[in-house]
C-alpha cells in the first residue's frame, strides 16, 4: 500500500472520536525516544472505522547512511510472520484440506508418534523432555498455531536441549546467513530428532512451532510456502510489499537497525522460508492485514480474504487453563493466545489499557500491530530495536493509542 493510498483514507481525528492533542502524544513520545538514541527510527499508523486518524515517520531508515525514515519503508517483521501464516493455515482449513485437530505426523512423517512407554526424561531439565515419537499425545496443527506443540526454541531451553539444538545445527534465529542455507524440510528432520520440551498440549512455550507449521502448509498445499502465502493472503488482501525477500531494486527502502547486529539482507529467494519470522512487510500492508481481523476477514476493498468464522477462530481463547504456563508467557497477564496472536481476556489483571477481545502480536525488533474490535481501532508500529525494547514499546504504543479516545 503506497503512502498516497493511505492519504486517501485520512480523516480528521475528531470525526473518528479521537482527541487531537492526545493523539499527538504518540509522535511526541517516539520522537523523544529517537532523539535520545533509543530508537533509530519508526513509522506508525492509527486508524478507526477503516479511516486513518494519524500516520507518521520519524528518525532514520538507515543509521549508517543517515537516510531519513519513510512511510513506505520495508521492515523485517519477524514474529508478526506467525500471525500471517496463521491466516494462511485458516484458509486451508476453510477449504477442507487441513483441520486444526490433524496430527502433525499426518502431514510430516518425521513427527510420527509411537508408544509413550519409550519416553525418557532429559536429565537436568526444568521440565521433563520427551522424544517426539514417545510423546504419548500427538502434536496437532492447533498445537503449532497456539505454541503448545512441545517444541522448544533453544533460547529458553534447558542446557540439555540447548546442546541438542547446537549439535543438530539449528540456529537460534532464522534471519542469519547460516539459516538461509537450510530448508524447511531439513529443519523438520533436525527438530524431529531432538527431545520435546513438554508433552504436546500441556505447556505454552514459544519455540519453532511456526516454522514446523510452514512445513505442514507446504505439504498440504503441495507447493512452496511463498507461493501459497502470495496467492491466499498477500494478493487477496492487496499486500503488495510483503514477502520472504526484497528485490534488489527495492532494497533502498529496507529499514536497518542501529548497533552491531545486522541481520541478513535477502535480495533473492532464500532456501529457508521461515513461517516463524521470515517475512518483510510495510506499514500499509500490516494495516491491511490487521484490518482483516477487525472486519471479519474482508479486505479494505470489501473482498473476502477469510471467512468470519476463520477470524473468530483466530481471535478466540485457544489456551484455557494453559494460559500463563511456560517459562516466558509473552502475551502477558490478562491475555491468552488464539491462533497466531495474543487475545485479551481479562481487563483487570492486564498491565496495559484495553478491553476484552483486543488482539495483538509483536516481533523481535519492535514490530507490532493491535486491533480493538470494541473501539474499532487498528494500529501499527514498526521500528528496528532489538532486545527488551521489542516488548516494551508495543505495550507503551497500545496505551498511547487508547488514551487518545474521546
Amino acid at each position: 500500500m503506497r503512502p498516497t493510498e493511505l492519504d486517501d483514507l485520512r480523516e480528521s481525528p475528531e470525526d473518528l472520536g479521537l482527541v487531537p492533542g492526545r493523539l499527538q502524544r504518540v509522535g511526541s513520545y517516539l520522537d523523544g525516544e529517537i532523539a535520545d538514541g533509543r530508537l533509530p527510527g519508526a513509522v506508525w499508523l492509527i486508524a478507526r472505522r477503516g479511516r486513518v486518524a494519524d500516520i507518521g515517520a520519524l528518525g532514520r531508515l538507515d543509521p549508517a547512511s543517515g537516510a531519513p525514515m519513510r512511510l513506505d519503508a520495508i521492515f523485517r517483521i519477524y514474529s508478526l510472520t506467525k500471525s500471517m501464516m496463521a491466516a494462511v493455515a485458516l484458509h486451508l482449513v476453510e477449504s477442507g484440506s487441513l483441520a486444526l485437530r490433524d496430527p502433525v505426523s499426518h502431514h510430516l512423517s518425521a513427527f510420527a508418534v509411537f508408544d509413550e512407554s519409550e519416553a525418557v526424561p532429559s536429565p537436568g531439565a526444568r521440565h521433563p523432555t520427551w522424544r517426539p515419537e514417545a510423546a504419548g499425545k500427538q502434536m496437532t496443527v492447533r498445537d503449532l498455531l497456539r505454541h503448545t506443540s512441545g517444541l522448544g526454541g533453544s533460547l529458553y531451553g534447558d542446557p540439555v536441549l540447548a546442546r541438542a539444538y547446537e549439535r543438530a545445527g539449528i540456529v537460534e534465529f532464522d534471519h542469519d546467513e547460516n539459516a538461509a542455507m537450510t530448508t524447511l524440510d531439513e529443519l523438520v528432520e533436525r527438530l524431529s530428532s531432538i527431545p520435546l520440551r513438554a508433552r504436546p498440549g500441556t505447556v505454552w512455550e514459544y519455540g519453532r512451532s511456526g516454522d514446523v507449521l510452514g512445513a505442514v502448509l507446504q505439504a498440504v498445499a503441495g507447493r512452496p510456502l511463498d507461493e501459497l502465502a502470495q496467492e491466499t493472503l498477500f494478493n487477496a488482501a492487496g499486500m503488495t510489499s510483503t514477502g520472504f525477500w526484497v528485490a534488489p531494486e527495492e532494497h533502498h527502502r529496507v529499514a536497518s537497525p542501529a548497533g552491531p547486529y545486522q541481520p541478513a539482507a535477502f535480495t533473492e529467494r532464500p532456501a529457508f522460508l521461515s513461517a516463524g519470522s521470515g517475512l518483510y512487510s510495510t506499514l500499509g500492508d500490516l494495516f491491511r492485514f490487521a484490518s482483516l481481523l477487525l472486519d471479519g476477514g474482508r479486505s479494505l476493498e470489501g473482498g473476502d480474504v477469510l471467512s468470519r468464522a476463520a477470524v473468530a477462530s483466530m481471535t478466540a481463547d485457544h489456551l484455557g487453563p494453559l494460559r500463563g504456563t511456560g517459562l516466558d508467557f509473552i502475551p502477558g497477564d490478562g491475555h491468552t493466545f488464539g491462533l497466531g496472536l495474543a487475545v485479551r481476556v481479562d481487563g483487570e489483571s492486564a498491565h496495559t489499557f484495553g478491553q476484552r477481545g483486543d488482539v495483538f502480536w509483536i516481533g523481535r525488533a519492535t514490530t507490532t500491530f493491535f486491533v480493538s474490535p470494541a473501539e474499532e481501532i487498528v494500529a501499527v508500529l514498526l521500528a528496528q530495536a532489538y532486545g527488551p525494547p521489542s516488548r516494551y514499546y508495543p505495550a507503551i504504543f497500545r496505551n498511547l493509542v487508547l488514551q487518545a479516545l474521546a
